[in-house]
């Protein structure tokens, strides 16, 4: 797989984690807290969601466990 044909097949899996993350997250921050810690509690819930839906479509290899 060439670098653009994984970048390709990356981006497809946006859409999905950001309405994972949206779910889980919300789309603003809630009244208690402020931007930057809810960017930071969206971005890490993409992010995981990203890597999640990457191992499944057989981007990146799964990790071994010990």
């Amino acid at each position: 797989m060439t670098n653009e044909e994984y970048a390709n097949a990356r981006n497809r899996l946006i859409p999905m984690a950001e309405a994972h993350a949206n779910r889980e997250e919300g789309k603003r921050p809630q009244q208690w807290e402020g931007p930057h810690r809810f960017a930071k509690r969206w971005n890490l819930c993409f992010l995981s969601e990203m890597d999640r839906l990457a191992r499944k479509e057989g981007l990146v290899p799964h990790e071994k466990l010990f």
